[in-house]
């Protein structure tokens, strides 16, 4: 689980450990996958991010910025690859019905932070696993053969 917390109340050790664990990991990953992809005459890439790049939520800090640093890696992948018939793109997930926010994500939320953060989705109510695939299946398929180096908002439009 991503702590939550404040800026000012972090630890550089929180900072360089979600950073290991999520940024630097999908470098290597996509790192090792290049080559492959472009022996192969192409692919696709995608990277599940965060809606909060769109719109930050307080004390979200420890989930958005690494993924701002891999929607980039993504972008770059994008330009530097499509020329080998690579696509890279990102899928932005919302509140997500996936037990996460059981308890406030594990206690971290007060039920008052929780319900403030659920009455902002237009939509009425938090995305599923499913809507989240859809997505990524779409992203990978030949449908989207000619979509490269963007982020697909899965939030039931909590940017707006």
């Amino acid at each position: 689980m991503i702590k939550v917390g404040y800026v000012a109340k972090l630890t550089p050790q929180d900072w360089q450990r979600v950073f290991s664990l999520d940024t630097h990991a999908c470098f290597n990953l996509v790192h090792a996958a290049l080559p492959i992809l472009t022996k192969q005459g192409g692919g696709s890439l995608v990277a599940i991010s965060t809606d909060q790049l769109a719109r930050p939520e307080p004390r979200g800090v420890l989930s958005a910025a690494p993924k701002g640093a891999i929607e980039m890696l993504f972008r770059a992948v994008a330009v530097e690859s499509a020329r080998f018939g690579i696509r890279a793109n990102t899928v932005r997930p919302g509140w997500i019905d996936a037990g996460m926010t059981d308890a406030g994500i594990g206690g971290q939320m007060s039920e008052e932070a929780m319900k403030a953060s659920l009455a902002r989705i237009p939509m009425g109510r938090m995305g599923t696993p499913g809507d989240v695939a859809e997505a990524v299946v779409f992203l990978t398929s030949e449908r989207a053969k000619y979509i490269t180096g963007i982020a697909i908002p899965v939030d039931g439009g909590m940017q707006l």
